[in-house]
């Protein structure tokens, strides 16, 4: 809110198309976050993260800065219709992954990371190959 947007409509006419007398009524503007990149992050001052690069084509790298103490971590990666297609869990001492996504077709995923069965990290990832 208190944020001003302009929104500039152009009528053209030629001798094939004629667009005159047009109106708006009940006009209104929704606003969709469509991002795709995900810079570093801190969720519930847990851990500070990076995803890179996104969108990924072959291989994405998660790189963790840990700030709580557990053995292990769980690295799922889901489709848009909550699908698994990985699970992965690696020792928390590791502060770079790389997941292979060679084999994945290009889409929407979403990566979860878990410490001690508590979800740490919900992200956005996509694939284009």
């Amino acid at each position: 809110t208190g944020q001003k947007l302009k929104i500039k409509f152009v009528l053209k006419s030629n001798q094939f198309i004629n667009k005159d007398g047009f109106y708006f009524d009940d006009f209104s503007v929704q606003i969709i976050d469509k991002s795709t990149g995900i810079n570093p992050s801190e969720q519930n001052n847990r851990i500070l993260y990076t995803i890179f690069p996104n969108p990924a084509k072959d291989a994405v790298h998660i790189s963790i800065g840990h700030s709580i103490t557990t053995q292990s971590i769980e690295v799922s990666l889901y489709d848009i219709f909550g699908k698994l297609f990985l699970r992965q869990v690696f020792p928390y001492s590791i502060h770079r992954i790389d997941l292979n996504l060679a084999n994945l077709p290009s889409g929407l995923y979403f990566i979860s990371i878990e410490a001690a069965g508590e979800p740490v990290i919900w992200e956005k990832l996509l694939v284009l190959h």
